[in-house]
Order: structure tokens, then C-alpha cells, then sequence
């Protein structure tokens, strides 16, 4: 059985004009933002940020009700700083501060939401606090080298980021503090 040439490049052409047809309105959706496959989309980000609200809103009549609950001053302020309302970060933490006066991570998130205010002095003191209270906390260290950083003080943020590779030498911020070093100690010399 001869097949007919004619017909096969026929039907080879249309299958392929098909199967490229086909392939194209598979993707449309995605490349108009019709579906996303990162959810990223209008739709979900607006209703990403209308659950952060109402998270916040709960979290909110949550510490209304009882002042004194650590954690929902800490969960409090950190939904304020992830929506980068820092100013209410900075007076929730302040109130989680007077209940836990040694609580070095919410010093430290007090510090960063003062540093991302423009208050890089406070910051800085803030910093210096936490790594007072606790030498060991890598964060402090981490944060610290930024703040000094920031206010031109280059011998002391290499300080700060060397004791936080003493600390955490694989640590998620190790690579950013050493290329931070290899740049403030030229900045030095």
C-alpha cells in the first residue's frame, strides 16, 4: 500500500497548523494573566491583602481584649511591620517590651521597624540593646552591621557583621555579610 504524497504533506500541515493551534490556545490564559500559576493576579492579591487585613483587624480586638498577651503583641506587630506600617509596629513592640523587657527578638524588630522609619539612630541604640541582652543573637549582630552601616560607621558594621559569621557562618545572611565586610573594609581604608 503506496501512500499518496500530496495527501501526507496535507495532513501532515494541518496536523501540525492544529497541534500549534491548540498549543497556543493552552497558553493564552497565562499569557494574558488570566490564570497565573503563581496566583499572582489581581484578584488574589486583592484578596491577599483583604486576609492580612482581616488577620490584623482579629489580632487587633485580640490585644484589645487582653493588653497583656505577649504573644498577640508580638503577632500584632509583626503583621504591622509585614504591611510596613511601622509606626504601629514600633508602639506594639515598645508595649510587648514593657511585659518582656529581655525579649531580644522584639527588640531587634522594634530596631528594624525604627531603621525603616528613617529613625536610624534609635535604631542603632536599639541594637546595640539587643546585643547587650544577647551577644549570641546572630540577628542583633546581623541588624547592627546594617544600622551601623547606614550612619557611615564602617569599622563597627564590619564588627558586627564578622561576630555575626562567628555565629552563624552558614547562616541565610552569611553571604550578604561578607560581601557587606569586603565593602565597608575598602570603605575604611
Amino acid at each position: 500500500m503506496l501512500l499518496d504524497k500530496k495527501k501526507v504533506r496535507t495532513f501532515t500541515k494541518v496536523g501540525a497548523v492544529f497541534i500549534a493551534l491548540i498549543f497556543i490556545l493552552a497558553y493564552i490564559p497565562m499569557i494574558t494573566g488570566v490564570l497565573d500559576p503563581a496566583g499572582n493576579t489581581p484578584a488574589a492579591q486583592d484578596q491577599s491583602q483583604a486576609d492580612t487585613a482581616a488577620q490584623t483587624a482579629a489580632l487587633e480586638k485580640a490585644v484589645e481584649a487582653n493588653p497583656k498577651d505577649l504573644g498577640n503583641l508580638i503577632l500584632l506587630g509583626n503583621a504591622y511591620h509585614g504591611q510596613q506600617i511601622h509606626d504601629k509596629a514600633i508602639d506594639v513592640y515598645t508595649r510587648a517590651l514593657e511585659l518582656d523587657p529581655k525579649n531580644v527578638d522584639v527588640r531587634i524588630d522594634r530596631a528594624t521597624n525604627y531603621f525603616y522609619s528613617g529613625q536610624v539612630d534609635t535604631a542603632t541604640a536599639e541594637g546595640i540593646k539587643g546585643v547587650e541582652l544577647d551577644p549570641k543573637h546572630a540577628n542583633a549582630r546581623f541588624n547592627l552591621g546594617i544600622f551601623y552601616s547606614a550612619q557611615g560607621k564602617n569599622k563597627e558594621a564590619v564588627e558586627s557583621f564578622k561576630a555575626y559569621l562567628k555565629l552563624e557562618p552558614k547562616g541565610e545572611g552569611a553571604d550578604r555579610a561578607k560581601a557587606q565586610i569586603e565593602v565597608l573594609e575598602k570603605a575604611v581604608k
